[in-house]
């Protein structure tokens, strides 16, 4: 007799506990613990849930429904992954659902979409429908089915809730739901020589029989080229007809002649790989720094390292990862910013090549699953990335290292969980037995408190590089440069000359504002009224661009206002300074300097942080103002001024 299997499973909804379901008899092969299950939530919704445990013990609250199908051939979440979101869930307060939610990639989420189509088995009486629906059913007579969100836009109503449920009871339409995944392999075609030319014979042969064909000659030419006469090898269809400057129709030819094949291949999307350069060997202060690390972490798992700007951490950071790569450990390499990433990743891939993995929240669904994929695969040794990063499948840690750890970017704030990922680190690495670093100039009160108390070891690094001297800070006086009217705008006189010189110099200058946007508010000059944001009674930032209020909270917009909300008076002021503020004025009053603004507005595409930082560091801008992301760790030569505003 077959044996009964119930599964409890972790469903990515915000409800406590995980749920039971029952395994089919032809699924007890499949089952796995970390496997992904697709199950019956509610009423009709379908979820891919996560196997937290296999059991023959049934719900005694509830009927246990069925698993509908699994997903994976081999589990996809790690038993270290699960005692982790458990200890999140605990710690944090937070269902394990939506600790899931947030762990896995979108890619590997999966959720039913819902939707409408037509009785076949009701006879419809148009006449006795609203117009209202009478549309839905109109449309469904031209198309098989309509989601809630096309419904919306044929009704031109927003919430559409209350006219589907009347249908429903009326039995006009019926639901259905429909799973769809959001990760597909990317497939690139491949050419090659097909079996007719096998030799230099064979092909000398095809190159008579085409005659005056030119283009087909030039295409079996390169194709030999590429190939370096190796006529079992395959080569990129782009690649190859890009360099013989053909068309399809050629391609197309050359097939129908039985010359060549085509073939599609998994390919990955990520492209890390670089040749591997040596590492810098360390001055004799950080080679004693290192050996001191070392030394600390025989006798504490995680070791704070306070060190100045400027000391060299990031070198000591790469001797340490080289060394676990030795063993055939895996290293994390945990960043607040995804601008840090950026340029640290240029340094890494010239000396890790393929072993590293980056992982934020930049890339596209598919570049996360594949990341996922390969440090589970092991194929990814040394991933660096932004908080996510502690959430993904390792299977041996042997280090983690966080850089900037006081930095309050490691802390999320939303969706829940709101995790810190520094401490989530440091319990990370605790089911590995592996070391944790924790890197910065300025050490947070909780870490350093630890530290004191024995809880971390502390190691202090009070010396720069080659003993180069710390930057000389300067004190501006705005209110007597206002008063003297000696301002070139919000420009103090100090600030205005530092930086005159230092382009006169073709040195580099980086400005701070942490505020982006054009005015944090505009103020009403009759009656000091201020648009605030309506969900969230914040102060609305005005941003020129685009001419409108914005909440920096919640994301909600409105116009510019022509008038006052209040007493209604047209003299409205902006009040305050913005990153695009100070773009705008420092560009009138440094007409010739190459400007560029790099915050959250200026950087929403994937490359954009990179390009900004490529272009900073190839000395194409002058001068470079942002919020505090510029402020984080990078590390630019040519820099002789950055102005605080």
């Amino acid at each position: 007799m077959t044996e009964t299997y119930f599964v409890d499973v972790i469903v990515p909804v915000p409800v406590e506990g995980v749920f039971s379901y029952r395994v089919p008899e032809k699924l007890n092969e499949q089952i796995a613990v970390g496997k992904r299950v697709l199950v019956q939530f509610g009423r009709r919704k379908l979820y891919a849930g996560i196997i937290a445990g296999i059991h023959q013990n049934p719900p005694k609250d509830y009927q246990a429904k069925y698993v509908e199908e699994v997903l994976d051939d081999y589990p996809v979440v790690t038993p270290s992954q699960l005692q982790l979101w458990k200890w999140i869930s605990e710690y944090y307060m937070t269902p394990v659902g939506q600790v899931m939610n947030v762990a896995l990639p979108l890619g590997l989420k999966i959720s039913s979409e819902t939707k409408y189509v037509l009785n076949p088995y009701q006879n419809i009486d148009e006449n006795v429908l609203s117009d209202e629906e009478f549309l839905v059913v109109e449309a469904l007579h031209h198309q098989p089915e309509l989601s809630p969100a096309e419904i919306s836009q044929i009704t031109g109503k927003n919430n559409v809730m209350t006219l589907v449920n009347k249908l429903l009871k009326d039995r006009v339409i019926i639901a259905k739901e429909e799973v769809k995944t959001l990760f597909k392999p990317k497939l690139e075609t491949f050419v090659k020589f097909s079996l007719a030319i096998s030799d230099e014979q064979t092909f000398n042969t095809a190159f008579e029989q085409i005659g005056r064909a030119a283009a087909q000659q030039r295409g079996i030419l390169t194709l030999a080229f590429l190939t370096k006469n190796d006529f079992t090898k395959a080569i990129p269809k782009k690649e190859w007809m890009e360099k013989a400057k053909i068309s399809s129709s050629v391609v197309n030819e050359l097939i129908k002649k039985g010359y060549i094949e085509l073939y599609e291949e998994e390919v990955s999307r990520l492209s890390f790989g670089h040749d591997q350069q040596p590492v810098n060997p360390l001055d004799k202060y950080q080679s004693e720094k290192l050996t001191e690390i070392k030394t600390q972490f025989e006798k504490q798992k995680v070791v704070l390292l306070h060190g100045v700007t400027s000391s060299g951490k990031t070198e000591i950071y790469i001797h340490l990862i080289l060394e676990e790569l030795k063993k055939g450990k895996q290293v994390l390499y945990l960043l607040p910013e995804i601008a840090l990433t950026t340029q640290i990743i240029e340094r890494l891939k010239n000396i890790f090549g393929e072993q590293l993995g980056v992982y934020h929240s930049k890339f596209s669904v598919h570049e996360r699953v594949e990341v996922w994929q390969g440090v589970l695969q092991r194929k990814l040794n040394l991933i660096i990335g932004a908080r996510s990063s502690v959430f993904l499948p390792f299977q041996d840690l042997g280090l983690i290292i966080v850089d900037e750890e006081h930095d309050g970017s490691f802390k999320q704030m939303e969706p829940s969980p709101r995790y810190n990922a520094r401490d989530t680190a440091v319990v990370l690495a605790g089911y590995f037995r592996a070391n944790v670093l924790l890197g910065t100039a300025t050490p947070s009160v909780e870490s350093y408190f630890n530290a004191e108390k024995g809880k971390y070891a502390l190691v202090e690094m009070k010396k720069r590089y080659g003993n180069i001297q710390l930057p000389e800070i300067l004190v501006a006086d705005l209110k007597n440069d206002y008063k003297k009217r000696k301002t070139k705008g919000h420009f103090s006189e100090l600030l205005y000359e530092k930086i005159k010189e230092a382009l006169h110099n073709n040195e580099q200058v980086i400005l701070f504002q942490n505020r982006r946007g054009f005015s944090p508010y505009i103020q009403c000059n009759t009656c000091d009224w201020i648009a605030t944001c309506k969900n969230c009674a914040v102060n609305l930032t005005y941003h020129k661009r685009f001419h409108e209020l914005k909440c920096h909270y919640c994301g909600y917009t409105t116009e510019m206002p022509e008038k006052c909300g209040k007493c209604g008076s047209t003299d409205i002021q902006l009040r305050g300074l913005g990153t695009e503020k100070v773009e705008e004025e420092i560009s009138e009053i440094f007409p010739n300097a190459s400007v560029k603004r790099m915050d959250a507005d200026t950087t929403r595409s994937k490359n954009a942080y990179l390009s900004i930082i490529k272009d900073f560091e190839n000395r194409k801008i002058d001068i470079l103002i942002g919020t505090q992301m510029i402020t984080k760790g990078l590390d630019f030569d040519n820099v002789s001024v950055v102005g605080i505003m």
